[in-house]
């Protein structure tokens, strides 16, 4: 628990992350995928911005069977919360990790017969490991060739101290229009997959849908899914719509911090690259860009105050950001801002990445830890993470 003195007293700026959401787009998937599959809830990069303890609990509550995060260190993270359930690492660990991945009981992957050694020591020193064998079918990133997955199970097969609890590969254009290469991926695996059965070798669950092919047909569920960001209501391509049922989680929001008259002639920011044609209303909003609001927004981003658009004026800094207030009358000091997502004239999170190129994906992991998270539910705060960790606060600022 936290002082409430101190709880009213934080940082204006702030993400407000909407638990009742994550936990139907969560009962969504898992309703599409049916009783006897499991959901394996992505929540690595800090949960895709939203924070990964609460968004975890949020998913295993709602339906989710197991978590999947891409680092040891974030496998450890969820570990020191509580968190029980089955953690797959999914990216790959350094030897000198393995011991630690082990104690923490996180489910590991593998991609080569060096790493299933690594692995296997650390078992020996501990009780056991689980393991999952990945099979890159055409990313070309991460996981051992369709060639050499039986040379890999079978060296796993050496050690009584492994377990493997399955087998998976990673789609690389599932979030294209274009099939061909997903039917090729899915084809070269289901053909590993069969000779590891007829090599009488185990595979445990098989797992190829990421958000992008669960959504685009059953035929991606196998035995589980791992879904990432559309849990949170985002589209994986940004030109996509999703289902209606998927809503978006996050917002961020602040305050004006200033109000001030900018003179006709002068410029606002580093270099002036905007200038006043007529003296003008300007605010001050808290956020910049090592919060995690793009620079690339400079003169082009809108935020929302009282329901109307004000267009971020010059390049945004730093820590703060400033907008002209021409169509939001009696602006005052302490106003509320939506600065992205939600209802009004503020850019949901998929619509700026579409303006600015990229995908939402980067846009939310970029939030900065110094941006506390507000997580609410039933419209009230249930608890609050910040620099210095999750509490559960007194007021409620949403």
């Amino acid at each position: 628990m936290i002082p409430e003195a101190e709880a009213a007293s934080r940082r204006a700026t702030r993400a407000i992350v909407d638990l009742d959401r994550i936990e139907a787009n969560t009962a969504y998937f898992a309703r599409l995928i049916g009783p006897n599959r499991h959901l394996i809830a992505v929540v690595k990069a800090n949960g895709y911005g939203h924070g990964a303890v609460m968004t975890a609990r949020t998913a295993l509550a709602a339906g989710a069977c197991r978590l999947a995060v891409a680092t040891v260190d974030e496998g450890r993270h969820l570990r020191a919360a509580g968190i029980t359930a089955p953690i797959l690492i999914m990216g790959p660990i350094s030897e000198s990790e393995c011991p630690s991945a082990v104690a923490a009981n996180l489910e590991l992957t593998v991609g080569s017969t060096q790493e299933v050694r690594a692995i296997a020591a650390a078992g020996r020193a501990g009780s056991g490991a689980a393991i999952h064998i990945k099979i890159d079918t055409g990313m070309h990133r991460y996981g051992c060739e369709p060639e050499h997955v039986l040379a890999v199970a079978s060296e796993i097969s050496r050690y009584p101290e492994l377990t493997v609890h399955g087998t998976y590969t990673h789609l690389a254009c599932a979030d294209t229009l274009d099939a061909r290469l997903t039917d090729q991926q899915t084809g070269a695996f289901e053909k590993a997959v069969a000779e590891l059965g007829s090599a009488n070798l185990p595979t445990g669950l098989l797992h190829v849908g990421n958000s992008a092919a669960t959504l685009n047909s059953a035929h991606h569920f196998y035995d589980a899914v791992r879904v990432g960001i559309a849990l949170y209501g985002l589209r994986p391509n940004p030109e996509w719509m999703l289902p209606a049922e998927l809503l978006p989680a996050l917002k961020l929001r602040s305050t004006v911090a200033r109000v001030s008259t900018l003179p006709a002639g002068a410029g606002v920011s580093y270099g002036w690259s905007y200038r006043a044609a007529a003296s003008e209303q300007i605010g001050l909003i808290p956020i910049g860009y090592a919060d995690g609001y793009p620079r690339a927004l400079s003169s082009v981003g809108v935020m929302d105050i009282g329901g109307h658009p004000s267009p971020v004026l010059g390049r945004i800094c730093m820590d703060q950001t400033v907008v002209g207030l021409a169509s939001a009358a009696n602006v005052s000091v302490g106003d509320e801002v939506l600065i992205a997502g939600g209802q009004g004239a503020a850019l949901g999170f998929d619509d700026m990445a579409l303006a600015l190129g990229t995908i939402a994906y980067e846009l939310v992991t970029r939030l900065a830890a110094r941006v506390p998270r507000y997580y609410v539910r039933g419209g009230k705060t249930v608890a609050v993470e910040d620099l210095s960790g999750l509490h559960e606060p007194k007021v409620s600022l949403e």
